[in-house]
């Protein structure tokens, strides 16, 4: 069951930054530190085993694979 919590809120962080396109402000939305919005969205990207965000500047903007995680992940 931790590893289901772990993967629903790694899920919800990633969401946010893809909503936000910003760390900073998904952390400001959710009231959590920047670091840990980080750290989850790599937890994914490591599952996934691609990017889910390009970094152009300025701001984050979902990849293909960050796409087709957010569609799936919204239904």
């Amino acid at each position: 069951m931790p590893s289901r919590r772990l993967q629903e809120t790694s899920l919800r962080y990633f969401l946010e930054v893809a909503r936000t396109g910003s760390l900073t402000e998904a952390a400001v939305r959710l009231n959590v530190s920047i670091s840990a919005i980080s750290r989850q969205v790599a937890t994914l990207e490591t599952l996934v085993g691609a990017p889910l965000f390009e970094r152009p500047p300025p701001g984050l903007v979902p990849s293909a694979a960050g796409g087709r995680l957010a569609g799936a992940a919204v239904r």
